[in-house]
């Protein structure tokens, strides 16, 4: 923009040049002038550069470089940086510059001139003196392709200035005098073009040629010529035409088609020709179309498109950038004006990268990478010390408050400052002379802002108040001395309260200082609960608790009330999590209510809001750069952003995700100062520094630029000898190390240049050795020495601006043993030694086993007996007659007695038996002994030491008998049997169960054949016997539908031991069906367990519960009264409905139907008549639509209707004015007609939803608005309605926080009494005063009346009125205040005995108080306002009715209400002298009035004639604006002088 010197008018570059155009064309200057004077006057306008100092990141020697020389810039495919320079081949991954030399140094120390990466991935490098190469990036290998000898010199070989790629694949090699082409197909090259003698004789050389169809355009040094390929016919193009030629003109060096244009661009200005016109030229079949010239005297030397459709340019002088649109230069930066010391501002190469940022070759100074992202931050500072321009008075800034969005209040070290951010513009205040002074009056560490927008400034350690008009310090209001000493000695920290107080503390406690009365106060709660030397700063309350004050101190975060002075602690530290001195320097409230607290040189803790419970924590060692964080400040999209010691950090709550901010994308400097941060109602965020304040706006700092984050392997390294790879990324490779190799190191990187500094990845190691996920900022990892294995190695990169982890990059290896350590030589040594002990072992072995071999065959028949008995469950015991002595090893080794010994007495014996057995143990032995029984065979049970019992069979014989044959020796065995008892009762149990279950039971035996079922299977399938079975059931498989029976398809895939569980549905003889609970388990055989023995079927009737089910099931799905689906089906099937419209391309919509006037039907007729009509609407609009659409009600008189596969909107209207229409029947309910109509409200997929819980809201919404606009309408759902809808609920509540704290006020209309001219009452009216405004009553009125609030609102209004009533009334006022009731008062039945007790309280008699009502309130329930006015009156209030004739029934009230004063509506008053009929309207209510006995008073009297209208007709009563708009009560008394 260009500013007017003589009346300060600003015009666009575009005006200008009209004018300028308009000025010639009047003038009659030839147009090749006026196009000479328009760019000599671009060129003045854009002759400063943009940016003053640009910033970079520099690539030269220092970071590896082989030369700063650059000659050309390639990112190939994979996103490496090819760098080609005076000395060698680079490649920088974002970290590491490497060098390129080749494998048999090919690109040693020689010029790169050009680099091309061609489809097949090959990469193309033209040297100067070399020839041209092609270099196979995955072997290493370099094929010279060419090396021509110069024309003009023999001895040497031609340069090459480019490589491009045609769309048949083929290589076009542009040498500096000739254009040769290599075919893959033939592995060949042919010379396509070559410069004449007579261009060789003058130096003539080739730069650039641009290849379209069949025209080969090139630039060479002298011309710009046209090459018809076809014919090999050239053709100079003269694009300088009129424009004088010169040598530097006539140099052409970079070619460019875009839009149907050729771009030249010459050592002396950038021109463009139309592409086809000229293509048609060189073909001689046209004229050579006119060119244009775009830019002059600049050295072009590249240039690219950017997405944003804008050229770059690099010249000699530095960056431009050119829109083609609008023909608008302009000059971007000088390289030289940086904080890099470079050589010259020549830029030689640019490049873009897929950030959209720019890589940038110089001459002489490396390559500089630099984005246009480093212009979003604005440092406002002293650059060079303020000794060219003093922006602030010190650059080291320690407090900032913002003046809206248009300036800045600037606290520095030394002085305020105004900084208008409009303009760039500053004032500089209260700043010291002397400069050398490191602390004084002149630091203003805290700015706030009263009501009359003047300032409190902490300065120094005194309360400073400056005005801001005068630019001076105002003189502070105190009751006495030593509150002023206070004031003005040892301040340490201050904040303003909302309501215009100063908290502030110093050594001796907290104070609260009253700036209205200049009353100095000390907070007593304070004393005993803050420890004062630990205080640390005062800070700005939680987000949701405004009325309040933060107090940091050390360790802890403390919260104090304004209104009582109360403190609560709202978070403390331990004392190990403080050893150092640390505090709370912020807070935010984060969306998911979670309260983030920055403690500096600790972290960043978020606790949960309600509880104070810690949820997390992260400090340097998890996530933060630095624990030195200040300044949380939160922005639009919920992210946090913070200032640091390490730049600004912007942290994402919900993803948890950091991104740092730093030099690289523009941040002058890193470290920022404590409560230096402010935010702008735009949303830009301010943080101030050492170096001056930082200005950005955050919406602009969101990705930009979406990109697909990766991971590359870029290098790999050992210590002890070089590893032959591939020259591009590693990932997927596979290597092999030997036993020598140490010092593995393994270089990635996100090859994002952007933000390699900040970018976060993790890595791990699997394999032989594993090593867990590690997270780390270092783009290389050290494996000092790895063990012989297999390993893996994975990384994956986190990006920088949104925190999505990268697939994983991977690369094998395996370290090979060393030869003595190898498997096979351990497994040598293994045998070798295990030969020479098997040896020892055999000769051992030999000469145990003759010794032992006598002992075998003695014990050997012992142990046959002693396992055949084992085997069994059996034991050998003996009893000794004569000694009484058992000897048996059960006793300890079955019955656990392991104290007792294997001999015992008999007594003990039989102690242990059953006392039901011992009877007839004892029976058994006598007859025995006796000789009774030749054999003893007895069972019983004997008790264990487990308290078991055991049974045991015991079979004896005499093995020793006395000379009368009576035994003296009897032996025997024992075997326990009482799994063979158990088993028999089981099976006797187990028989009666299966006899008596009510489950049908049914067995089949491996053949899948029944033999056997229970009487419940017989009973219910009428089966007399097993017998009958395989044929009845033949007859019941036979009756089965597609459906039921299923299970037999599973019984008969079962394998062994499967068991399938399942529900099925089984259907008998009859017909009937029964649903059943199906178990069957394929029992194993007890023989052979890989083998089925039998079946087991158990089928369990769940008919009762299936039924139980279903019913509940509708219950929770369906409507109980119109059987129609209910909220939570409807929304099942709309989801449904959804997937299917989004699947097959459809659309869907939903109508969200109120009935009008149903409650009056419910009201009048009774609940039952309003059940049958919703039944009957519910009946209408089912038959009305198809079987696939959806008719649900929701509760009361709400139905929803989904319909899918909708064509177009068009037929929606047409069916929901039929779905209108329908309602609109009348119904014959309880022997009356009765009719109701709709509102209905229509959302459409996809256009208003994506999910059914967005559509039905916004067809609610929509619906809202239909019945707004009257019955029987409708309406589609809109964006507006939805910002309504909003707009409606931020105001809603606002409106509750209102009332909560007590925000509105009173004001009063005067009704004068014109015969005695003055104020006989007033009609008290609530306003709602808020920072933009009062909000009008029309407005919040019908909000609070939905919100119930009109009730307590209308009490506070009297608790407010009354004091001031009082007060009035003891001046002498004898009149009345009047307030308004709402039709909510009348249908709650707002008590009144509160308002009495008021009056009593304040001593008002009832008389001064009436009360306004309107015929919109008596209308809602004739009977209740009856009741409720009779209440009134008989308190002995009177009653006005307000806004008469407006309403439909105003005669019928006059009659039958308790009526006092009528109120002439003002939309009559205003037609007075403009319209008769009103006039008579009004005549004739004041003579109804009149013979009622009633009073009328007219409102809305603006004007003399409408007062003496009503003066001359008898009505002496009046209210409106000629006598007084409606004032607040401090207004009253000056108003009750005046009479009229």
């Amino acid at each position: 923009m260009i500013k007017n010197l003589h009346c300060g008018q600003r015009y666009s570059v575009n005006t200008l040049v009209d004018m300028w155009s308009k000025m010639f064309r009047c003038i009659r200057i030839p147009s090749l002038v006026c196009l000479v004077l328009i760019t000599l006057f671009s060129k003045v306008i854009n002759s400063a550069p943009l940016l003053s100092e640009p910033m970079f990141m520099r690539l030269s020697t220092e970071q590896g470089l082989s030369q700063d020389s650059i000659n050309a810039l390639l990112i190939d495919q994979q996103g490496f940086l090819w760098i080609a320079t005076y000395d060698g081949l680079n490649r920088y991954d974002g970290y590491r510059v490497e060098v390129i030399t080749g494998k048999n140094n090919e690109f040693l120390n020689i010029p790169i001139e050009t680099l091309f990466q061609d489809s097949k991935g090959y990469l193309w490098i033209g040297t100067e003196a070399k020839g041209v190469f092609q270099y196979n990036l995955e072997t290493g290998e370099a094929i010279k392709i060419t090396a021509q000898q110069s024309l003009s010199d023999p001895d040497f070989l031609q340069s090459n200035y480019q490589i491009i790629e045609d769309k048949q694949g083929d290589i076009w090699l542009v040498l500096a005098e000739a254009i040769i082409k290599y075919s893959y197909q033939t592995d060949s090259t042919s010379t396509i073009f070559q410069l004449n003698s007579q261009s060789i004789e003058t130096n003539e050389i080739i730069r650039w040629v641009q290849l379209f169809e069949s025209t080969l355009f090139i630039a060479s040094s002298n011309a710009l010529i046209g090459l018809d390929i076809k014919t090999g016919k050239s053709t100079i193009i003269d694009y300088l035409q009129t424009d004088l030629p010169n040598s530097d003109k006539l140099n052409s060096k970079f070619l460019y088609i875009d839009s149907n244009q050729l771009w030249i661009g010459t050592v002396e200005g950038l021109y463009s020709l139309p592409l086809e016109e000229t293509v048609a030229f060189v073909d001689q079949k046209g004229a050579l179309p006119k060119s244009t010239v775009h830019l002059t005297s600049r050295n072009i030397w590249r240039f690219v498109k950017a997405p944003n459709n804008l050229f770059y340019i690099a010249t000699d002088k530095g960056l431009y950038s050119y829109s083609p649109q609008t023909s608008q230069l302009q000059h971007l930066f000088l390289p030289t004006d940086s904080r890099e010391y470079l050589a010259t501002d020549i830029i030689r190469q640019i490049i873009i990268d897929k950030r959209q940022n720019f890589w940038l070759g110089t001459e002489s100074d490396g390559a500089l990478y630099w984005s246009p992202k480093t212009t979003l931050f604005t440092n406002i500072f002293n650059a060079r010390g303020g000794r060219d321009n003093k922006v602030l008075s010190n650059n080291e800034v320690w407090s900032v408050h913002n003046e809206g969005n248009d300036g800045l209040w600037v606290g520095t070290r030394n002085g305020l400052n105004y900084y208008n951010l409009n303009e760039g513009e500053s004032q500089s205040f209260l700043s010291s002379t002397d400069e050398k002074a490191q602390y004084s009056s002149a630091f203003i560490s805290k700015i706030f802002a009263d009501k009359d927008n003047n300032l409190w400034l902490l300065a120094g350690t005194s309360i400073v108040h400056f005005d801001t008009k005068a630019k001076r310090n105002l003189p502070l209001k105190v009751k006495n001395q030593s509150d002023q000493s206070l004031l003005n000695n040892e301040v340490y920290d201050m904040r303003m309260q909302p309501n215009g107080d100063i908290l502030f503390y110093n050594n001796a406690g907290l104070y609260r200082y009253s700036v209205q009365d200049g009353e100095v106060n000390q907070l007593e709660s304070a004393k005993n609960t803050l420890s004062i030397k630990n205080a640390v700063a005062l800070l700005p309350p939680l987000a949701d608790q405004p009325q309040t004050t933060l107090f940091s101190s050390i360790g802890q975060l403390w919260q104090i009330d304004n209104q009582t002075n109360q403190l609560a602690l709202v978070h403390s530290l331990t004392a190990e999590q403080h050893r150092t001195e640390v505090s709370a320097d912020s807070t935010v409230i984060d969306r998911n209510g979670i309260l983030w607290i920055a403690y500096p040189g600790y972290g960043l803790v978020g606790l949960d809001n309600k509880t104070k419970e810690q949820k997390y924590f992260f400090n340097r060692a998890n996530l933060l750069p630095t624990n030195t964080i200040y300044g949380l400040q939160l922005d639009e999209q919920g992210n946090i952003w913070m200032s640091s010691h390490a730049g600004i950090l912007k942290f994402n709550p919900e993803s948890q995700h950091l991104q740092k901010y730093g030099a690289a994308q523009g941040l002058r400097n890193l470290e920022f100062n404590q409560y230096t941060n402010a935010q702008l109602p735009d949303g830009k965020m301010i943080y101030g520094s050492p170096k001056g304040i930082t200005l950005f706006d955050p919406a602009k700092l969101e990705v930009g630029v979406v990109t697909q984050n990766q991971v590359h392997i870029t290098g790999i390294e050992l210590a002890s000898r070089m590893l032959p790879m591939p020259i591009k990324d590693l990932s997927g490779q596979d290597f092999q190390l030997t036993h020598e190799d140490v010092g593995l190191k393994i270089h990635f990187s996100s090859l994002e240049f952007e933000n390699q500094g900040s970018t976060r990845y993790g890595y791990r190691l699997t394999g032989a050795g594993n090593i867990a996920f590690t997270e780390t900022r270092v783009p290389e990892v050290m494996f000092p020495k790895l063990g012989p294995g297999n390993y893996t190695f994975a990384v994956v990169a986190f990006d920088t601006q949104s925190g999505t982890k990268s697939q994983e990059a991977t690369i094998t290896f395996s370290v090979a043993y060393a030869p003595w350590r190898s498997p096979w030589a351990i497994l040598g040594y293994i045998v070798f030694v295990g030969l020479i002990v098997a040896i020892l072992i055999w000769r051992k072995r030999q000469h145990d086993l003759s010794l032992h071999t006598a002992h075998l065959e003695v014990v050997e028949s012992k142990n046959k007996l002693t396992l055949a008995l084992a085997a069994s469950n059996s034991g050998i015991w003996e009893f000794q007659v004569t000694q009484q002595l058992f000897t048996a090893p059960r006793l300890t080794d079955e019955l656990g007695y392991a104290s007792m010994a294997k001999q015992v007495n008999n007594a003990q014996h039989i102690a242990l038996i059953h006392n039901r057995d011992r009877t007839y143990y004892k029976n058994q032995w006598q007859a025995f002994l006796s000789g009774e029984d030749s054999e003893l065979d007895v069972t019983y049970r004997m008790l264990a030491f487990d308290g078991n019992w055991i049974w045991y069979r015991d079979v004896g014989s005499a093995v020793q008998s006395d000379s009368q044959g009576k035994p003296l020796l009897v032996t025997g065995t024992y075997t326990n049997v009482t799994d063979n008892l158990t088993n028999q009762e089981n099976l006797r149990v187990f028989g009666e169960a299966f006899k008596h279950t009510h489950d049908w039971v049914l067995i089949f035996n491996n053949k899948q054949y029944p033999i056997a079922s229970n009487d419940a299977f017989k009973s219910a399938f009428n089966i007399q016997n097993d017998n009958e079975l395989g044929d009845q059931l033949v007859k019941i498989q036979n009756v089965q539908s597609g459906e039921s029976a299923q299970f037999w398809h599973n019984l008969q895939a079962l394998q062994v031991n499967q068991y399938w569980k399942g529900e099925d549905k089984i259907v008998f003889l009859d017909g009937r069906v029964c649903d059943v609970l199906v178990h069957i388990n394929a029992v194993a055989s007890t023989q052979d367990d890989s083998r089925i023995e039998y079946y087991l079927l158990i089928l369990s009737d769940i008919s009762e519960q299936k039924r139980a089910e279903e019913k509940l099931r509708r219950l929770a799905n369906y409507d109980s009264l119109t059987g129609l689906p209910n909220r939570a089906l409807l929304l099942d099937r709309v989801e449904r409905g959804l997937e299917h419209a989004n699947r097959h391309d459809k659309s869907m919509a939903l109508f969200f139907i109120d009935l009008d006037k149903f409650k009056q039907v419910n009201d009048s007729l009774g609940h039952k008549a309003g059940d049958e009509l919703l039944k009957i609407i519910s009946t209408r609009l089912t038959h009305k639509l198809r079987k696939e659409d959806t008719v649900a009600r929701l509760g009361g008189d709400e139905f929803v209707i989904m319909i899918e596969g909708v064509s177009c909107a068009e037929a929606i209207s047409a069916l929901v004015v039929e779905i209108s229409d329908l309602i609109d029947l009348p119904i014959l309910l309880a022997n009356q007609s009765v009719s109701v109509s709709s509102s209905i409200g229509i959302a459409m997929y996809p256009g208003d939803g994506t999910t059914a819980e967005e559509l039905l809201k916004n067809a609610d919404i929509a619906m809202y608005h239909a019945k707004e606009q009257g019955r029987s309408n409708f309406q589609f759902f809109t964006e507006q309605m939805d910002a309504i809808v909003k707009e409606r609920l931020e105001l809603e509540n606002k409106l509750k926080a209102a009332h909560l704290q007590k925000r509105f006020l009173n004001y009063y209309q005067a009704i004068v009494n014109i015969e005695t001219g003055c104020i006989e009452g007033f009609e008290i009216l609530m306003r709602w005063p808020t920072k933009s405004g009062m909000i009008p009553p029309d407005k919040f009125i019908p909000i609070s009346e939905e919100l119930g609030l009109i009730e307590p609102m209308t009490l506070d209004a009297f608790e407010r009125a009354m004091p001031l009533l009082k007060g009035l009334r003891a001046d002498g006022f004898e009149g009345y205040l009047s307030f308004n009731l709402s039709a909510r008062h009348f249908e709650n039945q707002w008590s009144i005995d509160q308002i009495m007790l008021m009056l009593e309280a304040h001593n008002i008699p009832v008389s001064s108080i009436r009360f306004e009502i309107t015929e919109s309130a008596l209308m809602r329930d004739y009977e209740r306002a009856l009741d409720y006015m009779m209440q009134i009156k008989h308190k002995g209030f009177r009653i006005a009715l307000d806004d008469f004739g407006t309403g439909f029934s105003s005669l019928k009230y006059l009659k039958e209400f308790p009526i006092d004063v009528i109120k002439v509506d003002k939309s009559f008053v205003d037609d007075i002298g403009k319209n008769k009929n009103n006039e008579a309207i009004i005549l004739t209510t004041l003579s109804m009035a009149k013979q009622l006995s009633m009073t009328c008073i007219a409102e809305g009297i603006e004007e003399q004639h409408q007062v003496d209208f009503f003066k001359q007709h008898g009505c002496q009563h009046l209210q409106g604006y000629f006598f007084s708009k409606p004032l607040p009560e401090n207004e009253l008394p000056a108003l009750l002088k005046q009479s009229w």
